[in-house]
């Protein structure tokens, strides 16, 4: 099996941890953040059992496990360093998957608005990542089932990819993905229409 962790999530840090009820403990670390995790994952089935978020720090150990159960791992930050130890506790659970409503159609350099909300199982505070096939942009934290708004225009025809990532705040995610058809303004169509019957 493999096992792929999220968005931007890699293992520069340390090496996993086993236990021995077959439980694998990974170190992960943010690309370009200070963002750190431990993921739990079930060394049979290669899938995630649950995930902790280390702080602010990054993960920069690999895990020890305690005769208790208590995960120990080390973390430092740009200008700090300490020790993150926690149960095993309640596993976190991701978010559902974001609901978007808004038109999936329409002409280059008009402002489109979209409505968007998610809601998380546990109640945790979500963090939104928009990637609009052209541009990218961020929004939130927001409280679990917020509804908010943003808007955005295409300079130019053609069928973008839409994609919205959610994230709660041990780092679990759920993504939405659909297809924005931008197409020629009525009248780009309506000269090349009559340009084609000039030319008959």
């Amino acid at each position: 099996w493999s096992y792929n962790p999220g968005k931007d999530l890699a293992m520069i840090h340390g090496s996993p941890a086993l236990s021995s009820d077959g439980t694998l403990y990974i170190p992960m670390c943010k690309v370009g953040d200070e963002g750190g995790w431990i993921i739990a994952v079930n060394i049979s089935t290669g899938t995630e059992v649950w995930r902790r978020k280390v702080g602010g720090w990054r993960a920069d150990s690999s895990p020890a496990i305690g005769s208790d159960g208590t995960i120990y791992v080390g973390g430092t930050s740009s200008n700090s360093g300490g020790l993150y130890a926690f149960g095993l506790g309640y596993p976190d659970h991701p978010p559902e998957a974001p609901v978007i409503s808004g038109p999936h159609s329409g002409k280059p350099g008009v402002v489109y608005n979209f409505s968007v909300y998610a809601v998380d199982p546990d109640g945790d505070n979500l963090t939104y990542y928009i990637w609009w096939g052209d541009s990218s942009q961020d929004a939130g934290p927001y409280p679990s089932g917020y509804v908010f708004n943003i808007s955005h225009s295409w300079k130019k025809k053609g069928k973008y990819f839409v994609a919205i990532d959610v994230e709660d705040e041990e780092g679990a995610q759920n993504s939405t993905e659909f297809y924005m058809n931008i197409t020629r303004k009525s009248k780009d169509i309506k000269f090349f229409i009559n340009k084609l019957l000039d030319s008959i």
